[in-house]
């Protein structure tokens, strides 16, 4: 996988995004119509989400996609 950091990046800030809302995996998961498991994946860096997921994920969290996907992140020369 070539951009691990950006992923584990954002698996923090979706995170992060969840906790502030106050939202449970379980609650996220229903709102997103997903299931927990996959957003358990994703949050622990064993999954790439797809950008249906992504999506679902900002849709769930009543947040633009640019504000789920918009981590900073400096990028290593090559």
């Amino acid at each position: 996988m070539k951009n691990t950091a950006y992923l584990q990046a954002f698996r923090h800030h979706l995170k992060t995004k969840r906790t502030q809302k106050g939202f449970s995996q379980q609650q996220l998961a229903d709102r997103a119509d997903i299931d927990k498991k996959t957003l358990q994946r994703i949050e622990w860096g064993q999954l790439n989400p797809s950008l249906d997921i992504v999506c679902s994920l900002a849709d769930g969290l009543g947040i633009s996609i640019t504000e789920l996907v918009g981590v900073e992140h400096e990028k290593t020369a090559p």
